[in-house]
């Protein structure tokens, strides 16, 4: 069994006060407790008799109501303690990783392009990107997400927060050209940057998902993803789309076809201290998303080890109720009515 505890002991420092008043009341013979007053009853021969046998209550309850006084004083002194018990160890739910991490997610005209395929039907480079990070949103293991629109100018969608529904919907709500029809890279991997600052204890990463296609900006995507090394946030890339570019293909609206560019994506990933992923089918981009998480997974704290705490001061309480009831009660139990005689 285990060894009982006080999470408040210092409440036993009234122990000795209560062991001092039991004993002052049994040397002073204090007045006892009772319900009702006592009546007061003339008696002419009570000289004659021995005043031991007309006191109420007897001599023997006198010296016991004391004891049971302090004895609930006791029970309420201990309760006020806190006294409880270990129970068995209990294992608490990991702790997300310390990650916060960013999404920018391209949505220029090039993502209306149809070349991914799911359950043997046609999707756009959109649709692929969303139904796909949802799984990811949903498994992530770090802290907090947040959601940036690839465009011209790049828009910050969502800020980050650890409320992964509020994530998955935003993503559902894209939609191509919702930052317009061109991509500044550079302009969104510095926004991306602002929206680290002020947790520098986290580690920070960025994943951008696009096809790097029709650029725009004045400052090279190559130079921002250096600044990204340098502030210790880590960049990941994945490519959508495909890497033909016979043209043959257009989309809905009659846009040509624009292959990725898996050249400068390869770039930013190394100059950002990440990995480039290709995602050229389904599972190819589950795998990138996967491995992305798994990257983080490994810096997950252990699971910290916690024991059940049971109270036992209901029990004290209970005992004091009872004991400090007792000796309120025990006048009244030893004589059917209290008295008190005069000659």
């Amino acid at each position: 069994m285990s060894p009982i505890e006080f999470l408040h002991p210092a409440w036993l420092l009234l122990l000795p006060l209560i062991g001092l008043w039991v004993g002052y009341c049994l040397r002073a013979n204090c007045e006892s407790p009772s319900w009702w007053p006592a009546l007061t009853l003339r008696y002419p021969l009570l000289a004659e008799l021995d005043s031991e046998e007309l006191t109420t209550p007897s001599r023997r309850h006198r010296q016991l109501i004391p004891w049971l006084i302090g004895m609930g004083l006791l029970s309420s002194v201990i309760a006020l303690s806190q006294p409880i018990r270990w129970g068995q160890p209990l294992e608490s739910e990991q702790h997300p990783v310390p990650l916060d991490m960013m999404l920018i997610v391209s949505t220029a005209v090039t993502m209306n392009l149809q070349d991914y395929a799911l359950e043997a039907r046609p999707v756009s480079r959109m649709q692929m990107m969303q139904t796909f990070l949802q799984h990811f949103i949903t498994a992530y293991p770090g802290e907090r997400l947040g959601l940036m629109v690839l465009g011209d100018p790049p828009l910050k969608w969502l800020p980050l927060t650890s409320d992964k529904r509020l994530v998955e919907n935003a993503v559902g709500r894209l939609k191509t050209t919702l930052g317009g029809r061109l991509s500044d890279t550079a302009a969104a991997l510095n926004l991306a940057a602002q929206a680290f600052q002020g947790r520098t204890t986290q580690t920070r990463a960025i994943v951008l998902l696009s096809d790097a296609g029709l650029q725009v900006g004045s400052q090279a995507p190559e130079d921002a993803a250096a600044v990204l090394r340098q502030s210790d946030i880590r960049l990941y890339t994945i490519a959508i789309g495909s890497t033909d570019n016979t043209g043959t293909q257009q989309d809905p609206f009659g846009l040509l076809y624009e292959p990725v560019d898996l050249t400068l994506l390869q770039k930013l990933a190394k100059l950002g201290g990440g990995h480039m992923f290709h995602a050229t089918n389904s599972q190819a981009m589950a795998d990138a998303l996967q491995r992305i998480a798994n990257d983080f997974r490994n810096q997950r704290p252990p699971p910290e080890k916690y024991r059940r705490q049971i109270a036992l001061y209901p029990l004290f309480i209970g005992g004091a109720l009872l004991l400090i009831g007792a000796a309120l009660l025990l006048p009244a139990v030893s004589t059917q009515l209290p008295m008190r005689y005069q000659p």
